[in-house]
């Protein structure tokens, strides 16, 4: 809350979403991408790109103290010349700090893998990616 609420985190700042083998740990201590991502393995390749899928439109609204909307577009990549995968858990970050700090950690039930021919797809909520409502 505390990078949304002083502005840290602006909507014209760079936000990727990077993909990853089923070995990323992150809590609160986890202040870098690096930290987050220690002794992790990125899947990249054949359409996706190393360092993360660049987020478009996204949106950010802050609620004075009590909470913040985090959202993007709908990503949607091509993946040709091989598959993509497998991965299991993906992470969005502020590419444009310095320290690239990590927003959210997701961790799917299985492996996915994108066929050569087929597009990796994140079909993000309506109500936003994050979402926080302090009460």
């Amino acid at each position: 809350m505390l990078r949304f609420g002083t502005g840290l985190n602006a909507a014209s700042d760079i936000y990727k979403l990077k993909l990853y083998t089923n070995s990323v740990t992150f809590d609160a201590t986890h202040t870098t991408l690096a930290a987050a991502e220690t002794g992790a393995t990125e899947v990249s390749g054949n359409g996706w790109p190393a360092g993360g899928f660049t987020l478009t439109g996204v949106e950010i609204v802050v609620h004075d103290t009590s909470g913040f909307k985090f959202d993007a577009a709908d990503v949607l990549q091509a993946i040709s010349g091989g598959d993509l995968g497998p991965y299991r858990q993906y992470i969005i970050y502020n590419d444009t700090d310095t320290d690239d700090p990590p927003l959210a950690l997701f961790t799917r039930d299985a492996d996915i893998t994108v066929e050569n021919g087929n597009s990796a797809g994140f079909i993000w909520d309506v109500n936003g990616i994050i979402a926080v409502e302090v009460v």
